[in-house]
This record gives structure tokens, sequence and C-alpha cells, in this order.
């Protein structure tokens, strides 16, 4: 079951067109899950709580996803799952490509429960 936890940086005036669900049909269709079996969690943070070195924060705005898996994809899935990620949820958040961070937490195998069961 993957979970993706997004944080977005900046103006979020789509906030309020469920954006959320339109994020997690997009991910199930890129991970290849049937319905009910990719989460979504969306955080946004204010332009003014984000910085990077050297630059002015009024003109970035990334996104920032994190993945977690039952089990680590391999690398070439992960490119193509980072690539996906960012045309597609970029498209959906009107941001560009480059500015779609996607990392790649640990497997949850093992690690992970839901309702107190531990995934095995």
């Amino acid at each position: 079951m993957p979970i993706l936890d997004v944080q977005i940086i900046g103006d979020c005036d789509f906030l309020k067109d469920g954006i959320a669900q339109k994020i997690a049909n997009k991910a199930g269709e890129i991970l290849g899950t049937s319905d009910g079996r990719t989460w979504v969690k969306l955080e946004y943070l204010s332009q003014e709580n984000y910085a990077e070195n050297g630059l002015s924060s009024n003109e970035l705005r990334p996104v920032f996803i994190e993945l977690l898996k039952r089990d680590n994809p391999t690398d070439e899935e992960k490119e193509s799952i980072a690539e996906n990620f960012a045309i597609e949820i970029g498209k959906l958040l009107n941001r560009p490509q480059e500015n779609i961070h996607t990392y790649f937490l640990p497997e949850g195998f093992k690690s992970m429960a839901f309702g107190g069961k531990l995934i095995k």
C-alpha cells in the first residue's frame, strides 16, 4: 500500500478543488495500484517558511513527495516513478517538472503496521 506525503510550498489556490484526491488517483495510475490502495497526505507550507541559500524564496515553489512502499522499487522503477510524478503531479499543481522532488523512503515491509497489524 503506497503512501505519499506531499508537501506543497507556496500559493495553493487549488487546494479546495479536491487536489488530494486527484493526486491519489494519478499516483495510483503511475504505481499501478487498485482503488483504495494508494494513500495521499497533503500538507501546505507557506512561502515565508521555506528558503534556499543564495536564492530569493519568492521565486521558489517546490513540491516534495515522500513515497513509502511495502517493498523498495528498483533503481529503474524509481527513475520511472519520479519522472512520472514530476510530469503528472506537476501538471495537477501547475508547477514545472523540475520543481517536483520525490524521496523514496526505506521499504515498509516489517516496519509499518495498519490497524495494529504488522505488514509481513
